[in-house]
């Protein structure tokens, strides 16, 4: 469980099973606890490293400690939006490569001015995790199962 303002992280548990992923850490940002919880699950089956962050304040606080090889955003979300969260990523010339996939419920009109922010992709939430997993995998270079 996270403390309120602090970024989570989830060691994976399942890293045997994965072996060329045991490095690869994955920033999730996300309001919604649910959300944050499922994606935690999903990405530690995977075998990878999750940092979870509840907002983009906290995310970019963790972005001062952290290089995670992935960020997966919400876009709508208090204090600091997934846009302004992007903006602020490619802003930052350390962290300007670093591919985004966007996790939204709004994909239309939100979804293309978060790629005109600077997302690598959106990702209408997950409906199939299976195709989720695929695309994450993909954005990493993995080959996925």
């Amino acid at each position: 469980m996270s403390t309120k303002g602090a970024p989570s992280v989830e060691s994976p548990n399942q890293a045997a099973a994965h072996p060329e992923r045991q490095r690869q850490t994955i920033l999730v940002v996300d309001d919604d606890f649910d959300t944050r919880e499922m994606l935690k699950w999903m990405l530690r089956t995977e075998g990878y490293l999750a940092i979870m962050a509840e907002n983009g304040a906290i995310a970019l606080r963790a972005l001062e400690e952290i290089k995670p090889d992935l960020i997966v955003t919400d876009l709508m979300m208090p204090l600091v939006s997934g846009e302004q969260f992007i903006r602020a990523l490619k802003g930052r010339p350390e962290l300007a490569e670093l591919p985004i996939l966007v996790l939204t419920a709004f994909s239309g009109i939100f979804g293309s001015q978060a790629v005109a922010a600077g997302a690598t992709e959106v990702f209408e939430k997950p409906k199939d995790l299976a195709r989720l997993v695929r695309t994450i995998n993909r954005l990493l270079g993995q080959a996925g199962p």
